[in-house]
């Protein structure tokens, strides 16, 4: 699972060597636009591997700290940054707004990382109850109604 989650920061890094690798064979003298998608691929890699929910980083760290201290202690202790980080977003883009009013984006994104903090979670919530009831129905003995009928 952690793979799957490290598999797009390592499709940005690829694609960063792809440019450098470019730029280092390639004579070409207008080289401006490689070197922006390279610094691009690095800056999403980097941004993306932040350890907060919903970024691949967050999984990942959430998956560290479940081999560590256990799948609940991973869970509560990435949603605390997680929403920290959030607010600090929020509070960053209301501060920022004073420079530039574009800035107030920053405050818009924090409110969907929030959202998506607490989608993290409910999808963790129905993936276990679904994973419960699979078990029980593969443990309960199949009856069908009939049979029910007769028993009860």
């Amino acid at each position: 699972k952690t793979f799957i989650q490290l598999a797009g920061p390592a499709a940005n890094l690829v694609m960063a060597l792809a440019g450098l690798a470019l730029l280092r064979w390639l004579s070409i003298e207008n080289t401006q636009w490689i070197e922006m998608t390279v610094y691009s691929n690095l800056m999403l890699a980097s941004f993306n591997m932040l350890p907060f929910f919903p970024l691949d980083g967050g999984r990942v760290f959430e998956s560290i700290l479940a081999y560590l201290a256990g799948e609940n202690a991973a869970r509560l202790a990435v949603t605390f940054f997680s929403r920290l980080f959030a607010v600090f977003v929020f509070l960053s883009g209301l501060y920022l707004v004073k420079y530039n009013l574009g800035n107030m984006i920053l405050s818009f994104a924090a409110v969907y990382f929030w959202r998506m903090i607490e989608r993290e979670n409910e999808n963790r919530l129905y993936c276990r109850a679904e994973a419960k009831w699979k078990e029980r129905q593969l443990n309960e003995p199949y009856r069908t109604h009939r049979r029910a009928a007769d028993e009860g």
